[in-house]
Parts: structure tokens; sequence; C-alpha cells
């Protein structure tokens, strides 16, 4: 499903508290020496809210960001936990 029609959906639906989506994709991290392809997923501002989890650090999304042509926000766990002997650093960027 394409994203603007998610929205649609997700504004005009009223039988749920909230609508989250998620699309699995890969993506390339440029820090360091050399890129390295990594597994992650586009969600949107609500899908954590829809699934009742809460952030262990930070905040969740807020719905500026899931504005069509808004900055993406990247969350990285994994990395932190490989690259920094799993310590509690998040990397968290616009881009």
């Amino acid at each position: 499903m394409a994203y603007p029609n998610f929205l649609d959906w997700r504004a005009r639906q009223r039988s749920f508290s909230s609508l989250g989506v998620f699309r699995p994709q890969d993506f390339n991290l440029t820090s360091g020496d050399e890129p390295e392809r990594i597994s992650g997923a586009m969600v949107s501002s609500d899908l954590f809210t829809t699934l009742g989890v809460q952030p262990t650090h930070g905040r969740l999304f807020s719905m500026a960001e899931d504005a069509v042509g808004a900055a993406r926000t990247v969350l990285i766990r994994a990395i932190s936990t490989l690259n920094y002997h799993n310590t509690a650093d998040w990397l968290f960027a616009n881009c």
C-alpha cells in the first residue's frame, strides 16, 4: 500500500483507537570507514501506540514526523549494541 493511501485510511477510519503500519526495508549506514547494510523498517508514527509499547529511551514519533515529505527519523539500536559494546547509547538522526 502506498503511504499516502495509509494516511487517508487512518484519517477516515472510525473503528479503531489507532492504526499503524510498517514496511520492512534495508538501509545503507554510512558512518565509519565502511558502509554497512542493515535491516530495518519504515513505520508510521502511531505504530508503537497501536502495539501498546513504550520506548525504553527517548520518545515516540510525532505526527509531524509522519507527514509526506517530512524529514526521515532514524532510530538505530542494533548498531549501537554491536558497535558501542552494548551501552545505552542510541543514535537518533534526521536524514
